[in-house]
């Protein structure tokens, strides 16, 4: 299947539309946040609960949480993506039978679990309409961890590294996260021609922001001005629109790369690019099973709701 359509959307849309929701039930509090707030759970209810670290932090509570509340309980690998792809074909088959739609709270999923929904929906076989919410909480404020825990995955996300032409040069697109240096590693990992940082500002009372700078300090000294382009966590459809146009300008002098080690809307928002430019790697940075579990809550007055409606 191919996008539609994107735009922003209310909980009501939510409500009102969605036969099906799968959640995330980790070690986080944050993975209650979305379910909370919707009236109404839709009648199919899927959790994936991460078989890593299963007694740590919140873990038996999100469960006791989502079975309280009649979620199906799935024990899945953080690597286990067909399995994540077999629950979501299921939600997507049951959901267009009644001619309605699938909500997704992406918050705790893993980068891996994102990949394995977009490519599910890229290789839905369904014949009418299908529309999906993904809808994304972030985490209340807390300090960056500086324990120097070492990536086990940098690399592309599973169906999503593009054969494009060789001959180009690379250009990177970072979608800045708070964690110190990050961005730089990875640029020279890859050792683009051309860099293109986005940084999360939500404006003057996003706590984030005034960290985001400081511990990326470097690559954004490196990166010359025009190149440097702020987006807001609380607008995901208008950053898909200008992310969209970011690629379409360069993606035939250049192939590009995109990484976000960020807001995980930021990197559900590049795989659904990536089904439209389907030239466009896809990269993810993750620590795997070695990083150490932190407890994050819901910022419940933040939460957005993105509905992408997906065609034959």
């Amino acid at each position: 299947m191919q996008i539609r359509s994107v735009r922003q959307c209310g909980f009501d849309d939510l409500r009102n539309r969605a036969e099906a929701l799968i959640v995330a039930c980790g070690y986080e509090h944050r993975s209650q946040g979305v379910t909370r707030v919707i009236e109404n759970l839709p009648p199919m209810r899927q959790a994936l609960c991460f078989r890593e670290h299963p007694r740590e932090l919140a873990r038996p509570e999100n469960e006791a949480f989502f079975r309280e509340r009649g979620f199906t309980l799935h024990d899945v690998g953080t690597e286990e993506t067909d399995v994540v792809q077999g629950i979501t074909n299921e939600a997507l088959l049951f959901a267009s039978r009644m001619n309605r739609g699938v909500a997704f709270d992406i918050s705790t999923m893993t980068r891996s679990w994102h990949g394995a929904i977009i490519r599910q929906l890229r290789n839905a076989q369904i014949p009418s309409d299908v529309e999906t919410f993904f809808a994304y909480s972030p985490s209340v404020f807390m300090p960056p961890s500086f324990t120097g825990i070492p990536n086990e995955f940098v690399s592309p996300v599973t169906g999503f590294a593009s054969l494009s032409t060789p001959d180009k040069p690379v250009a990177a697109i970072i979608g800045l996260g708070y964690d110190k240096e990050g961005a730089l590693g990875l640029q020279q990992l890859l050792d683009p021609a051309l860099t293109v940082v986005l940084v999360p500002n939500s404006g003057e009372q996003d706590p984030f922001h005034p960290v985001v700078q400081k511990n990326n300090r470097m690559i954004l000294e490196r990166t010359p001005e025009e190149w440097i382009f702020e987006y807001s966590i609380s607008q995901p459809a208008s950053t898909f629109g200008m992310l969209a146009s970011i690629i379409g300008g360069i993606r035939q002098s250049h192939r590009i790369v995109l990484a976000s080690l960020g807001p995980k809307i930021f990197g559900l928002i590049c795989l659904l690019l990536a089904t439209k430019f389907t030239d466009v790697s896809v990269w993810r940075i993750s620590s795997g099973v070695h990083g150490k579990p932190r407890d994050t809550e819901s910022d419940l007055s933040r939460i957005v709701v993105l509905d992408v409606i997906w065609e034959p």
